[in-house]
C-alpha cells in the first residue's frame, strides 16, 4: 500500500483509519506528491495506490493517469476534498475502485480495501490458470477497439454483432467457469463507463457490481443492452439538444482523435451538416477541425516518441496511422523534422 497526499495530517488519519493487520495489508511507503509517488511505484510496485487529487506539482489526475497507463492492475482509491466532476472523470478513466470525499468515512475506506484484497487475492488464485486466462483476456481485449469505435458511431447493430463474434470465438475456445463469465461482464463494464465519459453522455457512471450468470448468452445479452440502451440515450441526448455546443464537439474530437474520425463522421452522430459543423468550428476556434485533429494526434506522438520513448510504428498506429510511411510524411511536415530525427537530436 502507497498513500499519497500532500498533507501529512491526512496521510496519519488514513493510516489509523485502514485495518491493515486484518487484511493482511502493509503501508509500504508515503508520498507528498505525484512525481516522489511515481519514484516509489518505479521502485517498489505496490499492490494499492491510494491518492489524494489536488496536490502541488504533479497532481492526482496526472499520477491516476500515469498509472492507468504504465501499471494497470494497480489497485487505485482516490480521497479528495473535491467533489469536483473532472477529477471524478479521470477517476473512472483510470478505473479507480472509488472516489471517496473527505472528511473520510473509515467504514467505506475499509469497503474498498476488502474489495481490493479480494481482487488480488482472486487474480493470485487465476494465475494458477495463466495460459487459459491469458488467452481469454486477449479475446476480450481484442474485440474492445471494435466495440468502443462502433459505440462512438452510434452503430448498434454492429455493437450487437461484435459482441455476437467475441462470444462465438470465447465458446470455440472454452466453457467459462462463474468467475471468468464475472470477468467478461466487469471488464466490459468498465470499457462501458470510459466509452460513456469519452463521447460526453449525460448518464451517471454504471455501478460497477459483481453479476451471476449461468451462460456466456446471458453475459453476452445482458451486455449488448446495456451498449445499446446507452447509444440510445446518447442519441436522444445528441439529437434533441436545442443548440449545438461547440465545446462538446471539441471534447469528443480530444477523447477520440485517434481513430479514424472525419468531419462528415463528427456531424453524423452529433447530428448536424458537416457543411455547418466545419463552417462553426472554424470560427469559434480559429483553425478548422481536420487541422485540429493533426495537431492533437502530431502533439500526442511527439510526447509519445521523445518523452515515453515508444517505437516510431506504435506511435503511428495509436495516433490513428496505420500507414507509417504517409505517418513519416505527416510527421515531418508538422515539425520540419522526422520522428527519427527528433528523437536522436532530442536524446
Amino acid at each position: 500500500m502507497l498513500i499519497v497526499d500532500d498533507e501529512e495530517w491526512n496521510r496519519d488519519i488514513i493510516k489509523r483509519f485502514g485495518n491493515w493487520e486484518s487484511y493482511g495489508m502493509q503501508i509500504v511507503g508515503e508520498a507528498g506528491d505525484g512525481l516522489e509517488a511515481i519514484r516509489f511505484i518505479e521502485e517498489q510496485s505496490p499492490d494499492i495506490v491510494i491518492s489524494d487529487m489536488r496536490m502541488p506539482g504533479m497532481d492526482g489526475a496526472e499520477l491516476l493517469q500515469w498509472i492507468h497507463d504504465r501499471f494497470p492492475a494497480m489497485k487505485l482509491i482516490v480521497v479528495s476534498v473535491y467533489d469536483d466532476y473532472a477529477y471524478m472523470k479521470q477517476a473512472i478513466l483510470s478505473r479507480a475502485k472509488d472516489y471517496l470525499l473527505k472528511p473520510i468515512d473509515p467504514k467505506e475506506l475499509n469497503t474498498l480495501l476488502r474489495i481490493c484484497k479480494d481482487e488480488i487475492e482472486s487474480a493470485a488464485a487465476a494465475e494458477q490458470k495463466v495460459v487459459s486466462d491469458i488467452e481469454l483476456m486477449k479475446m476480450i481485449k481484442n474485440a474492445m477497439p471494435a466495440i468502443a469505435s462502433y459505440f462512438a458511431d452510434l452503430d448498434t447493430e454492429n455493437v450487437r454483432a461484435a459482441f455476437r463474434q467475441l462470444e462465438a470465438q470465447i465458446e470455440a475456445y472454452k466453457r467459462l467457469e462463474a468467475f471468468e463469465l464475472a470477468r467478461v461482464y466487469q471488464e466490459y463494464l468498465f470499457l462501458l463507463n470510459e466509452l460513456m465519459v469519452k463521447n460526453l453522455a449525460d448518464s451517471e457512471p454504471l455501478p460497477l457490481e459483481t453479476s451471476e450468470f449461468a451462460s456466456l448468452e446471458a453475459v453476452v445479452d445482458a451486455l449488448s443492452n446495456l451498449y445499446v440502451s446507452t447509444i440510445e440515450a446518447l442519441i436522444d441526448q445528441r439529437k434533441y439538444k436545442k443548440k449545438l455546443n461547440l465545446n462538446d464537439i471539441k471534447a469528443y474530437i480530444e477523447k477520440n482523435f485517434t481513430r479514424p474520425i472525419t468531419v462528415e463522421k463528427i456531424a453524423e452522430v452529433f447530428f448536424i451538416s458537416y457543411v455547418y459543423l466545419s463552417r462553426a468550428f472554424k470560427s469559434e476556434f480559429a483553425v478548422n477541425i481536420t487541422d485540429y485533429i493533426q495537431q492533437l494526434r502530431m502533439e500526442k506522438a511527439k510526447e509519445w516518441i521523445i518523452i515515453d520513448q515508444i517505437p516510431i510504428k506504435s506511435a503511428a498506429e495509436m495516433c490513428g496511422y496505420e500507414d507509417v510511411a504517409y505517418f513519416h510524411k505527416v510527421f515531418k511536415k508538422y515539425f520540419g523534422v522526422s520522428p527519427g530525427e527528433m528523437r536522436k537530436n532530442q536524446g
